[in-house]
């Protein structure tokens, strides 16, 4: 006949907590990473709307190209997309646009289509965003983890967006 061992209530102590310290590195990670590749997917939306924004107004009679440029500016700073010293009101995140994304990296393009296609009448309006800590446009900073290094080698340096509107 075979014995079965039983384990007293006082050997199972502490291994709940044992549990808990190996599991928590993990999901503070996998937490970590769906924070960020929401940030960036939030950023991303952003800019797609800001040059859609700037497409239709391309289409309003008269308008120039530095008054498209200022209308996909005044629609990036809509978003909270500026770090937090920045993210304060709209006119500090316009202002903090205007230095850092600058109306330079704003393109309009006129009889192009997004794709590089010429098309009579079209106008695409192009937004690159940079997207990295050094241009401080990040919303989370990047993290260094012992033996691995930095995990944030898959994250984009800059997020760009296009968007076509036919006059």
């Amino acid at each position: 006949m075979k014995t079965m061992l039983r384990h007293s209530p006082k050997a199972q102590q502490g291994a709940s907590a044992m549990e808990f310290a190996l599991v928590l590195p993990v999901f503070l990670l996998i937490l970590y990473g769906l924070i960020t590749f929401g940030a960036a997917f939030y950023t991303q939306l952003a800019v797609s709307r800001a040059a859609e924004d700037g497409a239709r107004a391309a289409i309003q009679p008269g308008i120039t190209n530095d008054m498209i440029k200022a209308e996909v500016i005044n629609s990036l700073a809509t978003s909270s997309i500026a770090p937090r010293a920045q993210n304060t009101s709209f006119t500090t995140r316009r202002d903090w646009l205007n230095t850092q994304v600058k109306p330079s990296r704003v393109t309009v393009v006129r009889n192009t289509a997004c794709n590089g296609a010429g098309s009579t009448g079209a106008v695409s309006i192009t937004v690159d965003f940079p997207y990295d800590n050094a241009a401080g446009t990040r919303i989370l900073p990047s993290i260094t983890i012992p033996a691995i290094g930095d995990i944030d080698g898959w994250m984009p340096k800059k997020l760009v967006s296009c968007a076509t509107a036919q006059i």
